[in-house]
């Protein structure tokens, strides 16, 4: 789930947000002698169908609207009849209307569009070959959103066969597949590779930089040095300069290469050894930066006297915002990083300035900037540690593209926000420069702006289809360029801040992959990122976990149902102390230690706002806060949210405050929480959990292999 701060649109973890894929406008056709499968509509929820001479029409009636079409015949196939035509009449667009299709026991999306008006009948063909799914399974659903026009009509389902520009679409979209696939496992083989060659040191000076090489074995090696900058993945091809070939006669070898190169930084860019002369053959992988002798600022490592946190804070702060009555240690705020920079124009609009990084024009969105510093600045001067979530837009313009350069090619226009596109030179250089603008304003000793502590990435990466979109994806592949994002962040950030650190947002699915297109499992997505980490030089990167309840809306927290070892669907509030079990392993560490680990957006539903509903929320919270607090290593736990936004996240009722923004009784126990009053306020609530206290508040053990 999404941390938001007003304006930022939001949904819940588990809703579906697919990618455009209708083709409109096109009749069904059949072609050879394959047949055509009329159906219609069968079973459904919040919904009236009407039908009247061969039309359906359907009305909302409810929540969470949805309907089944009838039975599939079984002759009917992906690979024979695998579009789904269907004509539909409205006043209005149908927005997130979703198909999907069963595949076992799960329900797979087919990637498709927001449904234009239709003043007249229009015609849709969808390929279900789009969807993951293999099969078409007994029924297709239909799962929209209540705020769908009151009334549409449909009419003339057919599952039909392709036609030849549909085929050739698929043909298309197979070859990318398999080229995604094979780059997956180039670099799983990259990572795995034997290193002839070790890099023990990549030091950033101020005018060079110089790398270290050691190795097992006598003789003489001819070899330099490859810049690999943050651009290119590790599966590209190995192209540009060889630079300070030398031959190599000892087991320990030093090469300098210019630190700037026609006023470009390459403090960021990762280091390959190869072999001299044209052939490039690599000896090990590539490196970053792992220290700096070039000055920086002098910071201690901050720490809060508590873990009390607040997300979804407003920006800018409002100056009558009762946060610091709250007694938070820690806030989050939300930076959507493609809303600040975008390249220049001759003319800019109002609160928009020109700034020119490393020789290169942008237009930096200065209003924007002096909202962060009215947010930020404020948070910092009352001590509180601030955690800024980076965020990648993901908007289209007229024709359906992406309005920002940094908007990842390869994201499906459904998810919320996109992966930083990390596979162009030019994107890729205005994120490192609106980072290192980021990085230096908020790390300055003397905070005249406010300080950012910690930086998250970017929200929940396990539900990549709807939070950091980057389309359909081998999870490696999705991994690759997560990393490299990170390491931009990181190493622009340590360029200022010897304390900076990364984190990757993740949801509270753990071994249990999410439903929807774009989900990976999170265990696994987190294992492949640390060994990626350590292969090319670890660096300082930490875990911003959400321990939701599951089910969310359940606000009795203890009875979810979780495991107590590593191979749990979900890690909760009632087994939180299976995240940090599992991260406390010797191949996670980072220098012999756990790694740093934030609840960055977590909290606990009322039901209503009726004082027994807000009571149980309260008590969900009671039993929450002490738990964690019996773990060190959980540095903060953000509540989300500060008020309640039902409209915006599914009709939960989340929040401290209600909509009104008066105080609900979750209010006054997380007040409470590290205060002198937690006792006496926690007290009214342990009659309302149905456990004994002790058994409640207990850490269970953990199994971890």
């Amino acid at each position: 789930m999404m941390l938001r701060s007003s304006p930022l649109r939001c949904a819940l973890p588990g809703l579906l947000f697919i990618v455009h894929c209708i083709l409109p406008n096109v009749p069904s056709q059949a072609s050879g002698q394959q047949s055509e499968f009329a159906l219609k509509i069968g079973p459904r929820h919040s919904v009236q169908v009407l039908p009247r001479d061969g039309v359906q029409q359907v009305t909302v009636t409810g929540e969470n609207p949805h309907f089944w079409l009838e039975f599939i015949p079984e002759q009917a196939s992906l690979q024979d009849t695998p579009v789904l035509s269907f004509d539909y009449f409205s006043a209005a667009p149908l927005r997130r209307f979703v198909i999907k299709v069963r595949d076992g026991d799960r329900l797979q999306p087919v990637p498709i569009s927001t449904l234009p008006i239709a003043e007249g009948w229009r015609n849709v063909r969808v390929d279900l070959r789009r969807s993951p799914a293999r099969q078409l399974g007994k029924r297709l659903l239909f799962d929209f959103d209540a705020d769908v026009p009151a009334s549409f009509r449909v009419r003339n389902f057919q599952l039909v066969p392709p036609q030849p520009a549909e085929q050739q679409s698929e043909q298309r979209r197979a070859k990318i597949r398999k080229q995604r696939a094979s780059e997956a496992v180039a670099w799983q083989d990259y990572l795995s590779a034997k290193a002839e060659v070790r890099t023990t040191n990549v030091n950033i000076g101020t005018d060079e930089i110089a790398i270290s090489w050691q190795r097992d074995s006598d003789g003489r090696l001819a070899a330099g040095v490859l810049e690999r900058p943050l651009w290119t993945a590790a599966y590209d091809p190995l192209e540009g300069l060889v630079e300070a070939q030398q031959t190599w006669e000892s087991r320990e070898m030093t090469l300098t290469v210019p630190r700037f190169v026609n006023g470009r930084d390459r403090a960021t860019s990762r280091w390959l050894p190869v072999t001299a002369g044209d052939q490039r053959q690599p000896l090990g992988p590539a490196a970053y930066a792992s220290s700096w002798s070039t000055p920086r600022r002098e910071f201690a490592r901050p720490v809060a006297d508590g873990i009390k946190g607040v997300g979804g804070l407003r920006v800018p702060l409002p100056d009558d915002h009762p946060v610091v009555e709250l007694g938070v240690k820690h806030a989050t705020v939300n930076i959507v990083v493609s809303g600040l920079i975008r390249p220049a124009a001759k003319s800019l609009p109002p609160g928009w300035t020109r700034w020119t990084f490393e020789g290169q024009a942008y237009a930096l969105n200065t209003a924007y900037v002096e909202r962060l510093d009215r947010t930020i600045g404020p948070l910092s001067d009352e001590g509180i540690l601030v955690s800024a979530i980076l965020l990648i837009g993901n908007g289209r313009d007229a024709q359906g593209q992406p309005r920002s350069l940094l908007t990842h090619p390869s994201a499906r226009a459904s998810g919320i926000f996109a992966m930083p596109a990390m596979n162009s030179e030019a994107a890729v250089r205005m994120y490192g420069g609106i980072m290192h603008y980021l990085t230096e304003r908020y790390t300055r000793p003397e905070q005249p702006h406010g300080r950012i502590v910690n930086w998250i990435l970017h929200n929940e990466v396990n539900q990549a289809g709807a939070w950091t979109n980057m389309g359909d994806q081998p999870l490696p592949r999705y991994v690759e360029t997560l990393q490299r994002s990170a390491r931009l962040v990181y190493h622009t950030a340590r360029l200022f801040d010897p304390q900076a650190r990364v984190f990757v947002s993740l949801t509270h699915h753990w071994k249990k992959q999410s439903a929807g297109e774009g989900t990976y499992v999170t265990r696994e997505l987190l294992d492949l990122f640390a060994r990626a980490a350590r292969v090319e030089s670890d660096y300082e990167w930490g875990v911003a976990y959400h321990p939701y309840p599951e089910p969310m809306f359940h606000p009795d927290v203890w009875n979810n149902n979780v495991t107590f070892d590593a191979d749990t669907d979900y890690i909760t509030p009632a087994n939180i102390e299976v995240l940090v079990a599992c991260l406390d392993q010797p191949q996670l560490h980072w220098r012999g230690q756990i790694r740093g680990i934030l609840l960055s957006e977590q909290g606990v539903n009322s039901l209503s706002l009726s004082p027994s509903d807000q009571k149980l929320q309260a008590a969900g919270i009671v039993y929450t806060m002490s738990r964690i607090k019996q773990l060190p290593a959980i540095e903060a736990y953000h509540y989300h949210n500060f008020y309640d936004h039902p409209d915006a996240e599914g009709g939960l009722l989340l929040g401290l405050r209600d909509r009104d923004t008066q105080p609900k009784q979750a209010w006054r126990v997380y007040r409470a929480f590290e205060s002198d009053s937690e006792a006496s306020v926690f007290e009214e609530y342990w009659p309302v959990i149905p456990l004994p206290r002790d058994q409640a508040v207990r850490l269970r053990p953990v199994r971890v292999p």
